[in-house]
């Protein structure tokens, strides 16, 4: 409404009143408010898509991120620790208790869950205690890398919420050899 009303304004202003007269000076002043709000909205704009870009998140749980492997460790006979490598050294990924990370191979076009054992708070890197089962897929795929292979990965996917202070007791599971 006032957008429409200042732009009438302005278009007036040019507008001659009579055939003899001399037309109307623009007054520019009028223009200010929307070409500093036009400029800010520009700004702005700019601002927040370089900030979402330069985020501190290296992964993201709607599309799949190459992450290259940094380092892999074995914990014994067909189990082994896969370190992850962000581009980013400095990012993190906050991954909240009992969410899990897709890994994906697009030759065979699967994919599997896996549970990262890094801390939320580690920068630079991703772990992921991988079993390799005999006859698994994925398990075979992940055999087959070395460091400095990539792999897709996409999460976190928090299939449960942990909500602190909301039990009594949690019982827990670990498994050591």
């Amino acid at each position: 409404m006032f957008a429409r009303r200042g732009l009438n304004t302005f278009f007036r202003q040019t507008q001659r009143s009579y055939a003899t007269a001399n037309p109307k000076k623009i007054q520019y002043n009028s223009l200010k408010p929307y070409v500093l709000v036009g400029t800010g909205l520009c700004l702005g704009g700019y601002g927040l898509l370089s900030y979402q870009k330069s985020g501190t998140a290296a992964i993201d749980s709607d599309c799949y991120t190459p992450l290259s492997i940094q380092e892999i460790k074995k914990v014994n006979h067909d189990t082994r620790i896969y370190k992850l490598a962000y581009k980013n050294k400095n990012a993190c990924v906050e991954i909240p208790l009992s969410s899990s990370v897709y890994v994906k191979d697009d030759s065979m076009q699967i994919m599997r869950p896996f549970t990262p054992v890094s801390d939320s708070d580690t920068k630079g890197h991703l772990e992921l205690l991988i079993k390799l089962y005999p006859d698994g897929s994925m398990s075979q795929f992940l055999k087959d890398r070395t460091v400095g292979d990539i792999l897709e990965v996409r999460g976190p996917i928090i299939n449960w919420e942990y909500q602190p202070n909301s039990y009594r007791e949690i019982g827990m599971v670990n498994f050591i050899d």
